[in-house]
């Protein structure tokens, strides 16, 4: 027994060091584990509260940009109606026929009737589609400077900002801004000429004399809106033309006059023109595009309807509120029916009665899904 002892303890002191060694080595891998499970630990609920607070931080900035974009279409689209009324104006024709005391049907009394029409019909239309094409065109470039000023305020070396492109520069997000200039200066105007082409079309059959009810108006605005889809949607067109004019903007640079742009700023210019393009001739554009106009064409239906009304109470002699009639099965000469058209008009004074349809847009939900694609989409952007 003594000599197993004796031996045993021989063994122990011939290989303390190795075994001081391994329990060392086994500690230290132990505590290490440890360690290294705490900062695993530590990393992860640091990044995912990172996480939360990233996105946080863009829903916030989205948000606002969202609501900068709101406040901005409802100040400038006031201007459009304005551009309309001036350019569509039909008080001149109605004085005209006023004047012609003669209560005889003559051909000049009906040529002026059949323009009226047009006009009224060309007016309240291009309200429509002048609106709709500048509050979507509107989301779309707030959409896409809003990421770039994301992606410039996530950089974080101070390098990086000195020598990257900065969308964030006040002198290029005015001149990416001021292509909304060509819309109102020529925008507008080549919309009206396809709508009054398609107006003429749609109202040939239709006679000043002929009893209209609110589905013959249906399908009058069915028929522009089926020829106006080629404009918009066509295959050798597209409602960018309508919208923006990159070439004059960048011949005017050429000329010398670069409002204080550098050439790398002009660089990120040209990129984000491009890239909008892009977006208004891609088919998502079309889809938001088809899906505002059939809004603005149910405001409309509702305006009209109040004239059908109007028309119908004072035929009849009473208020609307003393008895109730289907709309929907009044009937109108459309010779009645156009001044009323054009009184509606006329009675909007305040820049709130204007705004009825840029309401309606702003809370239209595929508007504002396409402009949180478009923001996600360049807030996730690798620059070069």
């Amino acid at each position: 027994m003594s000599s197993i002892l004796k031996s045993g303890w021989n063994f122990v002191k011939r290989h303390r060091n190795k075994a001081l060694i391994g329990v060392g080595a086994v500690g230290a891998a132990y505590a290490l584990n440890r360690y290294l499970q705490s900062v695993a630990n530590e990393w992860q609920t640091s990044s995912s509260r990172d996480f939360v607070s990233e996105v946080k931080k863009k829903e916030i900035h989205f948000e606002n940009t969202i609501e900068t974009c709101n406040q901005t279409s409802m100040s400038l689209s006031v201007k459009i109606v304005d551009i309309l009324d001036q350019s569509l104006d039909a008080d001149p024709i109605l004085e005209l026929i006023r004047a012609d005391t003669d209560h005889k049907l003559t051909d000049t009394k009906i040529q002026l009737w059949n323009k009226l029409k047009v006009r009224i019909f060309t007016r309240v239309i291009s309200e429509v589609y002048c609106v709709v094409l500048f509050v979507t065109y509107l989301r779309v470039q707030l959409s896409v400077l809003a990421g770039y000023i994301y992606v410039d305020n996530c950089r974080q070396n101070p390098a990086d900002l000195m020598s990257q492109m900065q969308a964030s520069s006040s002198a290029v997000q005015n001149k990416y801004l001021s292509l909304l200039h060509n819309f109102y200066t020529e925008g507008i105007q080549q919309i009206i000429e396809p709508i009054m082409e398609a107006v003429d079309d749609a109202l040939q059959e239709i006679s000043l004399k002929d009893q209209i009810v609110l589905q013959d108006l249906k399908n009058i605005f069915e028929k522009v809106k089926a020829s106006m889809a080629f404009s918009l949607c066509g295959s050798q067109s597209n409602a960018s033309r309508f919208l923006l004019n990159p070439n004059k903007m960048f011949a005017t640079e050429a000329n010398g006059n670069s409002n204080g742009i550098s050439a790398k700023e002009s660089e990120l210019l040209q990129r984000m023109v491009n890239e909008t393009q892009d977006i208004l001739e891609s088919d998502d554009f079309k889809r938001v595009i088809d899906s505002g106009i059939d809004l603005g064409f149910a405001v409309l239906m509702d305006v009209l309807l109040g004239c059908f009304v109007r028309i119908s109470d004072e035929k009849s002699g009473q208020k609307s509120d003393n008895g109730f009639s289907n709309p929907h099965s009044i009937r109108v000469p459309l010779v009645k029916l156009l001044p009323k058209i054009w009184l509606s008009l006329q009675e909007r004074r305040r820049p709130e009665e204007k705004l009825v349809l840029v309401r309606h847009l702003i809370c239209l939900d595929v508007l504002n899904c396409f402009a949180a694609n478009i923001y996600e989409a360049f807030c996730q952007q690798i620059e070069q």
